[in-house]
């Protein structure tokens, strides 16, 4: 997925996705919205046949996609998306906002015992002397997800949830095989021999 995509980009060109997680700001100090969500492609919508969860922090998308080999069921489908908030959320820096949630203090040390927030500050509104006031940091770029990492069991590459999904998908192929070629003994034979054949065939 394109690194640079936003989320207005993402919806046109993935229609079928459904949010599935979203909140309106990432620390309760801040006055305004940066709303962080989380989208879900289901398997059958893709082109490689894999379950996505993507995120994006104020319209802009945070890289990498959490991807899983097979469907998600509901309940998990919300679970796994909130874990990536919280973990993006675990991941940032809010300092300088915290001290202001928990101390009562104001981001600079200069000024921590005469205000209690930033927009207290005269600085803070100088044009000429202004500081940037308190700043905080999110991530843009996840290496790894410790989220993707603990559902793996459950729905990664040869789980049980994995396996029954590539099950029901092959009892859809033999529905349609045995409807074209249910007549013919020797295709039926092929078929039953080449999967007795395979290495894999344990």
């Amino acid at each position: 997925m394109d690194k640079r995509m936003t989320l207005v980009e993402y919806k046109n060109k993935y229609p079928m996705s459904d949010r599935v997680a979203h909140i309106d700001k990432p620390h309760s100090v801040l006055e305004f919205n940066r709303p962080i969500d989380v989208y879900y492609e289901c398997s059958g919508f893709s082109n490689d046949s894999k379950s996505r969860f993507v995120l994006f922090d104020d319209g802009e998308f945070v890289s990498n996609v959490i991807s899983f080999p097979c469907d998600i069921e509901t309940q998990d489908i919300y679970t796994i998306a909130k874990e990536m908030i919280k973990e993006l959320l675990d991941h940032s820096d809010f300092t300088d906002l915290d001290r202001e949630l928990l101390e009562g203090k104001c981001a600079c040390e200069e000024f921590e015992t005469k205000y209690k927030k930033c927009d207290e500050c005269l600085r803070l509104h100088d044009k000429e002397n202004g500081c940037m006031g308190a700043t905080y940091s999110i991530p843009s770029h996840m290496n790894f997800w410790e989220t993707e990492k603990k559902w793996q069991n459950i729905y990664g590459e040869g789980s049980i949830n994995h396996k029954k999904y590539v099950m029901n998908k092959m009892r859809g192929y033999m529905n349609s095989f045995m409807w074209a070629c249910g007549d013919n003994e020797s295709m039926i034979k092929e078929v039953l021999d080449y999967g007795k054949s395979l290495c894999a065939n344990k």
